[in-house]
């Protein structure tokens, strides 16, 4: 059912497509792609919130129930004793003691988060491409987070919210935001390194950022994590628990370098180099350009971890939208028809989706 929808808001995206972009008919596909996206905030947070089939579901809901009430007395040792973070622990107490269904939680959880990220995308895309934005969410992150590992999910539309203040210079606001987002995965702080991103390039800092990607190739190549980290292991410098997840094959199970979304976030990025003398000059182009490369080297950096490099990575890769969409527009050039490139091109990873990941389960 949620494959279905998806496929049905690919097609709706396409209509958002006009060449003219002061005529009537416009403006009556503008409103009317706003219209539908807010429309599918609320459809597709119940779709997601009732979907008993997803991989994690029985756990969420155990962990539901098991939860005491907001006010009850043991409601502190209990939050204590649990793995998931304090923010999470109380939205779930709060949502318990007010209407006491899991159902409703579930549903309430994806919404703010779709709200979050909703956000993002109307300071970063304009009204017409909020369509396409929210198809490329739809088409891959959606399935393997807010379907799925729904703290993950609303962490990072935390963090993309974020990225407003940092992108005005607010950068306390940002931190702020970022430790807020914490409170329900605690991998979002990762992102506080953005705080050094600019809005404006200078030389030197674009030797900084250049030198980082190839940091990041060489890394991954020359240097496992994991095999550093046995390293540090045999010298008795790790942590017992960061010890416990080095042998627990779960996450000790590596992304290959081929890896269609690493495969694709490395591509985009060499395309950006290339391309910096006529793409670094828009300071959004530029900014979003700093945010996708970190995230691209966080996957390559962790890539040994497949779990870790997905949450570290994925927190604010969804830049990936208002980035391509904000060069096709200063483009100029064939605009329509690069859009509807864009479509198909993740409508085809869509597919890849549907075809290759099974915990989101419709």
């Amino acid at each position: 059912m949620i494959y279905d929808f998806v496929f049905f808001f690919f097609i709706l995206s396409i209509f958002s497509i006009s060449t003219n972009r002061n005529s009537l008919l416009k403006k009556c596909q503008t409103e009317s792609i706003f219209a539908v996206s807010l429309c599918t905030i609320l459809v597709i947070s119940f779709m997601a919130g009732t979907n008993d089939s997803r991989a994690a579901f029985a756990a969420y809901l155990k962990f539901f129930q098991n939860s005491p009430y907001l006010f009850s007395d043991n409601f502190f040792e209990f939050a204590k004793s649990q793995h998931t973070e304090i923010g999470y622990n109380y939205f779930q107490a709060l949502a318990k003691t007010v209407c006491n269904s899991a159902t409703v939680f579930f549903i309430l959880f994806c919404f703010v988060s779709l709200l979050f990220r909703y956000a993002f995308y109307r300071n970063f895309v304009s009204l017409a491409d909020i369509g396409i934005a929210f198809f490329i969410f739809f088409s891959h992150e959606f399935l393997r987070k807010d379907c799925v590992q729904i703290r993950n999910g609303l962490a990072s539309a935390i963090v993309l919210s974020s990225l407003i203040f940092l992108y005005r210079g607010q950068r306390f606001r940002f931190a702020l935001m970022v430790i807020f987002a914490s409170c329900f995965q605690a991998t979002a702080l990762v992102a506080l390194p953005l705080l050094v991103a600019r809005t404006e390039n200078s030389r030197k800092y674009e030797l900084f950022l250049t030198l980082f990607f190839v940091f990041g190739i060489v890394f991954t190549v020359l240097f496992p994590v994991k095999n550093l980290l046995f390293v540090f292991e045999g010298m008795g410098l790790l942590p017992k628990t960061v010890v416990n997840y080095l042998y627990w094959s779960e996450y000790s199970k590596s992304m290959s370098l081929m890896n269609p979304m690493l495969l694709k976030q490395v591509c985009i990025s060499l395309w950006i180099f290339c391309k910096k003398k006529r793409l670094f000059f828009d300071n959004k182009i530029f900014f979003l350009s700093q945010i996708y490369l970190v995230s691209t080297v966080y996957y390559l950096v962790f890539r040994d971890f497949e779990i870790l490099a997905g949450r570290f990575g994925s927190l604010f890769y969804a830049v990936e939208a208002p980035l391509l969409l904000s060069i096709i527009e200063k483009s100029g050039k064939n605009v329509v028809v690069k859009k509807l490139f864009l479509l198909t091109f993740y409508l085809c990873f869509f597919f890849l989706n549907v075809l290759t990941y099974q915990d989101t389960l419709v």
